[in-house]
């Protein structure tokens, strides 16, 4: 009894929903495996392996399209398998190079690659829903992408995957895709936090998409080069200890990335000596500041989006020092975060 024999006869014979053999036992065309052909499907057996597997339905017919064991996808490395998410009615074989996953309202279609990997990593059909399409080649004719019930996964040689959803996606779309002014995206889409009705936002190659609620703005940067600042910080060093010993929290609140942004800077308990936070640029200087000192325990600015679009805009936190000296001591990059984004400065530690 051959190993396919022994596979035929665990899903039942001919007495299984196989049904009868139609073909004889058959080496596979690239000599690495053996196959035969049944009334309602195949099983495969990879000569590596010690066991074999079944394809079937549409799965199998997605399979044969492509080109058998031949193609990118090789041979089968699971049987025909309901999907892990049993909200998700479907099923999917694994194969060697990747997953061919079907499902009623979807259809077959096969990824594979680093889509596969980035689809898997975000919950595969039970997170970003099953493929609408196989993997494509983008119309620059460089990319790759898959559609998927919950949005799109894009792949470029010098970006890497990454998914497009809801909002941001229409919008990219609206623009061109990958052949329009922003290109990739080099970024799953994010948003600051801790924040209320946060404004979802998500870099490209060459600019960034703001959402909030349906209310969107593309932002296309040509970022300078900017040396000989102090401590760089990002956003996420808020509510931790900074160079100085410092302490700053930041909370956020979206709204529609076209309209102003309104940055507070409060003094925390026991802060006195002068604190300040400026929009600042290399090649114009401070473009608005908000500033403490004493009894003066809070100052708001309002700053439009356009302001804070190009990519060498940073906030500068101060604090003045010995003698009184008002001394810049953090740059935090990336100015146009706070598009669609009110945010509130409590200097906490000095």
């Amino acid at each position: 009894m051959t190993i396919i024999d022994g596979k035929y006869f665990e899903l039942g014979g001919e007495d299984g929903w196989l049904g009868p053999p139609t073909t004889t036992e058959s080496l596979t065309p690239n000599g690495l495996g053996s196959y035969r052909h049944y009334q309602n499907g195949s099983i495969y057996w990879k000569h590596v392996l010690p066991v074999a597997f079944e394809v079937h339905g549409l799965i199998r017919q997605k399979w044969a399209e492509l080109g058998w064991e031949n193609s990118f996808l090789g041979f089968p490395l699971s049987d025909e398998t309901p999907t892990p998410d049993p909200r998700k009615y479907g099923r999917f074989n694994n194969f060697d190079g990747g997953v061919v996953a079907w499902s009623p309202a979807t259809g077959a279609h096969e990824t594979h690659g680093l889509i596969l990997q980035r689809w898997l990593q975000l919950g595969r059909e039970g997170g970003f829903g099953f493929p609408l399409t196989d993997e494509l080649t983008a119309p620059d004719t460089i990319g790759r992408y898959n559609h998927f019930e919950i949005g799109s996964i894009y792949w470029s040689p010098t970006t890497g995957a990454h998914e497009v959803t809801d909002n941001i996606k229409a919008m990219w779309a609206n623009s061109g895709w990958e052949q329009g002014p922003l290109g990739y995206p080099v970024a799953a889409p994010g948003r600051l936090t801790p924040t209320s009705s946060p404004t979802d936002f998500q870099d490209f190659q060459h600019g960034s998409i703001y959402d909030w609620l349906g209310n969107s703005r593309l932002v296309l940067r040509n970022p300078s080069v900017v040396g000989g600042l102090g401590n760089i910080i990002d956003w996420s060093s808020f509510d931790s200890i900074l160079a100085d010993s410092d302490r700053i929290s930041a909370s956020f609140m979206g709204h529609d990335p076209n309209a102003d942004t309104k940055i507070t800077l409060h003094a925390g308990p026991g802060i006195n000596w002068w604190k300040a936070v400026s929009v600042w640029s290399p090649s114009l200087g401070d473009l608005a500041e908000a500033w403490t000192q004493d009894g003066h325990t809070s100052t708001t600015i309002t700053i439009p989006p356009a302001t804070l679009e190009p990519g060498n805009v940073f906030l500068v936190f101060k604090k003045a020092k010995m003698f009184g000296v008002h001394t810049p001591m953090y740059w935090l990059a990336r100015a146009d975060r706070l598009i669609g984004n009110n945010v509130d400065f409590t200097w906490l530690n000095d």
